[in-house]
């Protein structure tokens, strides 16, 4: 595509850049995984050391990315509460309402078939609607709302290999809400960009896994 456009043109659709969210402005789903918790017995423990510690580098890594949303949703668990509002603090969107869902909530099974009506009800009309959404919960919501993107069995979605602190990041199709498969090599999240490249979003790690998805992983 040739760097020519009409004023029209550009305003429809403007080109990522350095000020401009890398994640956007098409529809996109980011899930985030929350990092470890301490080991108290707690029906309902507080991240840990280590998992603020992932949350503040996955933070960063959004950052890195350019990221922006304009809906968030997490579980009602203090992990995901503490993960959402580190993100958020470090893309400076504090300011936005958070949606705690008790159907987020993670569950003794691979699959949290609750997240389902979720998605139906509330995720996907906003990507419908051409918004970013942000979603932080545990591995069994994740995996349900992963069957419901990629259109694939339970069975699969129940392998989900996620790990903490790093999150899928799903774009769709404005028109057709079909999900775009995310196949190009990226660089890994964190390598700095040549002055060739450094109006270009950055990237993340390419996916190794059966769904359409790319990573973003907290940067060691």
């Amino acid at each position: 595509m040739g760097m020519c456009q009409s004023a029209g043109a550009t305003a429809a659709k403007k080109q990522p850049g350095k000020n401009q969210p890398s994640v956007g402005p098409t529809p996109t789903l980011v899930l985030l995984r929350p990092g470890s918790t301490a080991a108290s017995g707690e029906e309902d423990p507080k991240l840990d050391s280590t998992g603020l510690a992932l949350a503040e580098r996955v933070g960063h890594a959004m950052v890195h990315e350019h990221a922006d949303f304009d809906v968030v949703y997490c579980s009602t668990r203090r992990r995901d509460v503490k993960t959402t509002n580190v993100v958020l603090e470090a893309i400076d969107r504090l300011f936005l309402p958070v949606e705690k869902e008790a159907n987020l909530v993670e569950t003794n099974t691979a699959i949290n078939e609750a997240a389902g009506p979720v998605w139906e009800l509330d995720i996907r009309p906003k990507l419908k609607a051409g918004l970013r959404v942000l979603v932080v919960a545990e591995l069994p919501t994740l995996a349900c709302l992963v069957s419901k993107v990629d259109s694939v069995p339970s069975a699969v979605a129940a392998d989900l290999a996620l790990e903490p602190g790093a999150a899928m990041v799903y774009t769709f199709d404005a028109a057709t809400m079909t999900v775009q498969q995310y196949t190009e090599a990226p660089k890994p999240a964190g390598e700095p960009h040549s002055d060739a490249t450094a109006d270009e979003p950055s990237e993340a790690t390419a996916p190794s896994h059966p769904f359409a998805a790319r990573i973003i992983s907290a940067p060691a």
